[in-house]
């Protein structure tokens, strides 16, 4: 049986000085909808930021690819101090709104488990939902 990437994930990755929770739904239409929650140390600070992501994704030969859409923040905070109008915010925004270069290989090591591996790195996600 082929996996699909569509229904709606908890994907985590986790590096030294950062971590990112996402919840993501895969859309049959081609859409990514991602409410994603991320928490890192910068210069001995730590930033929390919320963003809400979206995507037109393409999933093929075990590939996943994504052409980001808009990206909005809704929290962006340093030390508990809200910064969502700082160089830094902009600077994330802009970043999601630049994607990937490339497509990501992606596993299902079980039928609610999926690993997308970009950049070597791997983002965990299980499956929510029947």
């Amino acid at each position: 049986m082929a996996q699909s990437v569509i229904g709606t994930w908890t994907c985590a990755r986790e590096s030294v000085d950062n971590s990112a929770i996402s919840n993501v739904t895969f859309d049959t239409d081609g859409r990514l909808n991602a409410l994603v929650n991320l928490t890192f140390l910068g210069l001995d600070q730590e930033v929390f930021a919320q963003a809400r992501y979206q995507s037109d994704y393409r999933f093929e030969n075990g590939q996943l690819a994504d052409t980001p859409v808009r990206a909005t923040l809704n929290a962006f905070t340093v030390d508990g101090a809200d910064a969502r109008q700082s160089e830094h915010a902009t600077r994330l925004r802009n970043s999601l709104l630049q994607g990937a270069d490339g497509a990501a290989p992606v596993t299902f090591p079980s039928e609610t488990r999926m690993v997308i591996s970009p950049d070597g790195g791997a983002i965990n996600c299980v499956r929510m939902g029947g």
